[in-house]
């Protein structure tokens, strides 16, 4: 579709129409011969009392292009459509949009289940907001659901999905993808690639991200069943207080030993031997021989004082 419109719409009392759409290969690109996007609508016009239609489109790839949009909205009293879009890949690119918006009443829901992945480039925008031109209507919700695929954007670029309000409340935005690059949750739209549910005036809405690819047991090393014993691997050193194969230890003084195995020493002490030697005896002071004599058994003896037996033995000398 390169400058066609789809268009189902109401400007008077009644509902928009519904619109399914079913493909191999969709692309929606450019403009209009009258210079509005091409693409799909289902819209109620300013003068309109209806509910939005809902658009429905079943296809393998999806492309977005050049300001091409599909929308469902409402201008007038009535509630926004609801879309539906199954594919698996959607790319939007270039301004383009998936759109279910509201002047003063709530505003569509938006469903994309993704197989592969969903693309934002340059600008583009998937958007639930109510409130158009300051109205007081509530965001309407956005659920993108690719379980075994991913959302993609580029941070730079603008792109956002946004479910917000002006004076209601916003609405609520549950994505669930193996991952998200290059867009986040932010309070506000900002010029980076952002996911919003915020209100200007009223109450904002939550968005819930539920990322597949984070695994609770990634990164945790699985340890084996038998564990070495760890005590085995030490070397047990010496335990002056261990009972179990105890050894002894004997002093047999204090020449430079520590009475007790278990003492320390420290670099200020010094052990001396201050113990007289066990042969040590007192005696009488040492008298110089004056003589000598012949014992009985025959043995000479140096003698100070000549015993008084020895004066009879011719033995005695000075």
């Amino acid at each position: 579709m390169d400058g066609a419109i789809v268009r189902a719409s109401t400007a008077g009392i009644g509902d928009a129409g519904r619109i399914t759409v079913q493909t191999n290969d969709l692309m929606i690109q450019g403009e209009s011969a009258g210079g509005a996007p091409s693409g799909i609508f289902s819209a109620v016009n300013d003068t309109g009392r209806g509910e939005g239609g809902s658009i429905r489109v079943t296809t393998d790839a999806l492309q977005i292009l050049d300001g091409g949009t599909i929308s469902v909205d409402s201008r007038g009293e009535g509630e926004g459509g609801d879309i539906q879009l199954t594919a698996n890949t959607a790319i939007l690119k270039d301004g383009s949009e998936i759109s279910a918006a509201t002047n003063g009443n709530t505003g569509g829901n938006i469903t994309l289940q993704i197989e592969d992945f969903l693309l934002l480039r340059n600008g583009s925008l998937i958007s639930t907001n109510a409130g158009i031109e300051d109205g007081i209507g509530d965001g309407g919700n956005i659920s993108i659901n690719a379980p075994e695929g991913f959302i993609i954007a580029i941070s730079e670029e603008n792109s956002d999905i946004t479910a917000n309000a002006f004076q209601g409340r916003g609405g609520n935005v549950d994505i669930t993808a193996q991952n998200i690059f290059g867009i986040r949750p932010r309070p506000r739209r900002t010029p980076l690639s952002d996911i919003t549910a915020s209100s200007e005036f009223g109450i904002s809405g939550t968005i819930e991200i539920n990322n597949l690819s984070v695994e609770p047991e990634q990164g945790v090393t699985i340890l084996p069943a038998g564990l070495l014993d760890s005590s085995q691997l030490i070397a047990q050193g010496c335990d002056p207080t261990a009972v179990a194969a105890r050894g002894e230890f004997y002093t047999s003084g204090r020449g430079g030993v520590s009475p007790l195995g278990t003492n320390v020493m420290s670099d200020a002490e010094v052990l001396d031997d201050l113990r007289l030697p066990n042969t040590w005896a007192e005696s009488k002071p040492i008298a110089e021989a004056e003589g000598w004599f012949v014992s009985d058994a025959g043995d000479v003896v140096l003698a100070a004082a000549l015993p008084e037996a020895a004066h009879s033995h011719c033995g005695y000398q000075q």
